[in-house]
């Protein structure tokens, strides 16, 4: 698919998105049962129909294990974000903001602690896979802020906290209007000048990713309040099966078009279909 945000926004401006593929639009949509689903059952098109039954029930789609690593991992970067944003915008100048590198080091494994919990001193492959996250994406931010601090020598910390952490982690929104779940949350969110939802998969690619973001965006635009107009969407897979002391980290974007919204909501309307005469 595309490899760049560039790539994406050119192929929407030679291709772009229909007002009629916006939002839970009912004259694409029509009729359909009162049923909710959580986003991943919609996206997955792999998915075995009884999972589709154990998700209504509550029973979740994978091991306890798997779940609550995944989840780790994506807690990992909403509380890197969260701090780190919090660090800068509260320093006294620009000088003390030179200290966050130095400040992620030290609250690393107090951060880890306290996301894992229990699980702290029995899987030490995940406590691992979570320092190397961590370590990566401090790098990554520590050298975006020094960028900005570079070029925009007259910002102060909020400025400058408000442009580096940009992202909205973990973002809870209402996606009953997409007869999705009600308590939906989205990994990552960039709300500017060009909106992009983003979601992190520690598993292997699959051609049927781009769902995922395109339901984001659907469910998103179809709530008061926010935002009318998401255009890009982004997959970041995260490989933690290496030995190097980072895990591989590739984006993939996607401009989202009128066919990929069609292909979620025919997705989304032949599961609706299917679990109403199921259930």
């Amino acid at each position: 698919m595309l490899e760049s945000l560039e790539d994406a926004i050119n192929r929407i401006d030679g291709m772009p998105i229909s007002d009629g593929w916006r939002g839970a639009n009912y004259r694409s949509f029509g009729p359909l049962p009162d049923v909710r689903l959580p986003l991943y059952v919609v996206a997955d098109r792999k998915i075995q129909k009884e999972k589709i039954l154990d998700a209504m029930r509550g029973a979740g789609h994978a091991s306890e294990r798997a779940r609550k690593s995944g989840s780790f991992y994506h807690e990992i970067l909403a509380r890197l974000y969260e701090k780190s944003k919090d660090y800068v915008s509260v320093s006294r100048n620009r000088e003390d903001v030179f200290g966050l590198e130095q400040h992620l080091g030290t609250i690393r494994e107090q951060t880890i602690s306290s996301i894992m919990g229990e699980y702290y001193t029995a899987w030490d492959d995940v406590k691992s896979n979570l320092e190397k996250v961590w370590n990566y994406e401090s790098h990554l931010l520590v050298s975006r802020l020094y960028f900005f601090l570079s070029h925009y020598p007259r910002w102060g910390p909020r400025s400058i906290a408000d442009h580096v952490f940009c992202f909205k982690c973990e973002y809870q929104f209402d996606g009953s209007k997409l007869h999705l779940s009600e308590d939906s949350r989205i990994d990552l969110y960039r709300k500017n000048n060009v909106n992009v939802v983003i979601d992190v998969k520690t598993g292997n690619p699959e051609g049927y990713h781009y769902l995922t973001v395109v339901g984001y965006a659907l469910a998103l635009e179809s709530c008061p309040g926010e935002v009318k107009k998401i255009d890009i969407g982004c997959i970041l897979y995260v490989d933690l099966a290496t030995r190097d002391p980072i895990p591989r980290m590739k984006c993939k974007f996607y401009p989202l078009l009128d066919s990929y919204r069609q292909d979620f909501v025919e997705e989304l309307k032949k599961k609706i279909n299917w679990y109403a005469k199921h259930q």
